[in-house]
């Protein structure tokens, strides 16, 4: 009898993680960002006891998590984040809320903006 393969994209959201590196790497960033997500905005990570317990967490809640933050997100009209200490990027829409291909654009104009700073200010 020949098994079915399941999509690599369902196995991952069925996943348990089980570290601060498996669940920054699955929702992309890095671990100091996903501590200081659980922190500030409530993602969902269960700890054992102890004061160095270890974290989990499921991608089905993280899942969940992330598009209830991100429709909490879009419900406003400004943005805000820290990048470094003493660094701090606020992004404003003015106008009709922004579309997919509106984002994809803004990204364009920051590989642009990237790229000068780069030449500007060599390493």
């Amino acid at each position: 009898m020949e098994q079915k393969k399941i999509p690599s994209d369902r196995l991952q959201r069925n996943r348990e993680l089980g570290s601060w590196k498996e669940i920054a790497h699955y929702l992309g960033v890095n671990i100091r960002t996903a501590q200081k997500w659980e922190r500030e905005r409530g993602m969902p990570v269960r700890r054992s006891a102890g004061t160095r317990g270890r974290v989990s967490a499921d991608a089905d809640a993280l899942e969940s998590w992330k598009n209830r933050s991100l429709q909490g997100e879009l419900q406003r009209d400004s943005f805000g984040w820290p990048l470094a200490p003493n660094l701090r990027v606020e992004l404003r829409f003015v106008g009709r809320q922004p579309q997919t291909a509106d984002l994809e654009l803004l990204r364009q104009y920051l590989t642009l903006l990237k790229r000068a700073l780069a030449d500007h200010n060599p390493p």
